[in-house]
């Protein structure tokens, strides 16, 4: 894997309980997807301890890969970040790829999501 596409890369405000869907994206190679969520402080909000959120990948009708990562309080560039990794393999390419990131909390979060493809 020496090669990377980056899909997406959006700042959106999520209400509480609230989805965004990305995609398709289509690909033509075995590989790794990676989403990265980080988590906007606004400013005059109390730092929150912890915001769960879900992490979904479909690539076919029958296939869709969950996972939740919890945005907590860190230092640096670690700051309310987590990363989801995927692993993409199949005998038929190209294949199509949808990213579904779900504000689990109670809060109205602002996030930055990065959808990078690695192969």
């Amino acid at each position: 894997m020496k090669k990377s596409d980056l899909l997406s890369n959006e700042t959106l405000t999520f209400l509480s309980s609230t989805s965004k869907t990305w995609g398709p994206f289509c690909v033509n190679y075995s590989g790794m997807l990676l989403v990265r969520v980080q988590m906007i402080p606004e400013s005059g909000f109390a730092d929150v301890p912890s915001v769960p959120i879900g992490v979904e990948l479909s690539s076919k009708l029958y296939i869709t890969r969950e996972g939740n990562l919890n945005l907590s309080p860190g230092t640096g560039e670690y700051y309310y970040t987590s990363t989801a990794l995927f692993p993409v393999a199949d005998l038929t390419f190209p294949i199509s790829l949808q990213v579904t990131v779900r504000n689990k909390s109670s809060y109205t979060t602002r996030l930055l999501v990065t959808i990078t493809y690695i192969y």
